[in-house]
């Protein structure tokens, strides 16, 4: 392979259409083309290459025949290892071209669920010289570790969240009680009670959306440093903007910031204004 005049080790493998479906969810830059990649104009590389999507580069054949193509996406862990080289997929018309043959040697098999009787019918036809390895049981295994994790990562999230209720409703329950003499003066010179809700309900909502907004902040780059290192790294996966998560947390805190302010209005209600100006 060859860039801007630079020539690298290739390790080309052949992906037919179905197989390319199977890669999308590695895609962590640019977009499947499966059209453009089935033509032979675009090829996916892993993102140790040092390409980026769109970089154009030249692959030479066997016969010395050289073919230009685009790269379209960089993918996450590539399927196959190859020390010092620059791993790329491309379509099977486009292997054949710079190769100059179509002998496979590896085939991925995909079954669907009961399809055990072919899977055994295939240890027993394939022929002894072949390796065929199961990745079934590793699946199983990487699965049960997502799961593990997720017990505990959602298990502590479900702690700081009810801890974050709590805080939110002590808050606003000491908030309402320290400014219980500002209500009273302000009673006293022609305000109403509920003039007076609406200052902490709108107190409640100020602390809810600094609070949401602060922790979006400081959560979101956090969050794609963890997956990124311990989720991302390990089970094959491509973080994603939580919007739904976000969109959750928002509502959570809005909502408990509200419901929150319920209690400390019923003492804005009880307001004597006779005490509280003798108090100040």
């Amino acid at each position: 392979m060859e860039k801007n005049g630079n020539v690298f080790s290739t390790l080309l493998v052949s992906y037919d259409k179905q197989q390319f479906e199977w890669i999308e969810s590695k895609i962590i830059s640019g977009k499947l083309n499966i059209g453009r990649l089935l033509e032979g104009e675009e090829i996916l590389v892993d993102e140790e290459s040092g390409l980026e999507v769109g970089d154009e580069v030249l692959i030479k054949g066997n016969g010395g025949n050289t073919i230009a193509c685009v790269v379209g996406g960089v993918l996450r862990n590539f399927p196959y290892d190859s020390a010092d080289s620059v791993r790329c997929l491309l379509a099977e018309a486009l292997f054949q071209q710079v190769v100059g043959n179509m002998d496979y040697s590896i085939l991925d098999i995909r079954f669907s669920k009961g399809n055990e009787e072919v899977w055994e019918l295939m240890t027993k036809i394939i022929p002894e010289k072949f390796s065929i390895f199961d990745y079934r049981q590793k699946k199983e295994e990487s699965k049960n570790q997502f799961l593990t994790m997720a017990v505990f990562v959602y298990g502590f999230c479900g702690t700081i969240i009810a801890v974050t209720i709590f805080n939110i409703i002590n808050c606003m329950s000491i908030s309402v009680w320290n400014n219980m003499k500002k209500y009273g003066m302000i009673c006293a010179v022609g305000g109403t009670t509920k003039q007076c809700k609406k200052i902490v309900i709108l107190e409640a909502l100020l602390y809810a959306c600094g609070g949401g907004a602060l922790g979006m902040a400081i959560g979101v780059p956090l969050h794609y440093y963890l997956y990124s290192h311990l989720v991302a790294k390990y089970f094959n996966t491509v973080w994603r903007l939580p919007v739904e998560m976000i969109i959750t947390i928002i509502g959570i805190t809005i909502f408990t910031a509200i419901v929150s302010s319920l209690m400390p209005l019923q003492k804005v209600k009880e307001i004597n204004i006779i005490e509280i100006i003798r108090q100040v």
